[in-house]
């Protein structure tokens, strides 16, 4: 009995089974073959539609980009454009873009809208500044504040 109880365990363990025949990977050349066979579209015919697709969506989206491309903000374009029209010279509107920035403000163009924003927000900034370097930003900062208000600077003191 414990003669057949062995042979039932350990016949399934002798027993081999055949391994899985391994299938070949295709090569591009054999999906080259089977693409150009009779009744199929040739290979490059696939790819001059694909290229013509993808053209043509290219096409769409850089329509779409040009009918929507004035519609977002740029604050910065307006600052640059207004400094311009008040006569701000590049180094003055790199010096009002130093001051906005060091006071978080969204953009320099709020330095331009009123006095007292400008004396508060350039106060702060001198504050920040190096001793060496504040004399010269002060100065440069008063000459900002008598061509946008046309009034002598009297709250840019640091």
């Amino acid at each position: 009995m414990l003669n057949v109880i062995f042979l039932k365990l350990i016949t399934p363990l002798t027993q081999v089974t055949p391994p899985e025949p391994v299938l070949p990977r295709p090569t591009i050349e054999s999906i080259q073959e089977n693409l150009s066979s009779d009744g199929l579209i040739p290979t490059h015919w696939l790819l001059i539609a694909a290229g013509m697709v993808l053209l043509l969506l290219s096409a769409l989206s850089i329509a779409n980009w040009w009918k929507h491309r004035g519609e977002n903000a740029h604050p910065l374009l307006v600052f640059s454009n207004t400094a311009q029209i008040v006569g701000l010279s590049y180094r003055q509107r790199w010096a009002l873009l130093k001051v906005a920035r060091n006071q978080s403000l969204a953009s320099p163009l709020t330095l331009m809208l009123c006095a007292t924003t400008f004396d508060h927000h350039v106060r702060g900034y001198l504050e920040s500044c190096l001793s060496l370097r504040r004399e010269s930003a002060r100065r440069q900062l008063q000459d900002i504040r008598v061509a946008l208000f046309s009034d002598p600077p009297q709250a840019v003191t640091a």
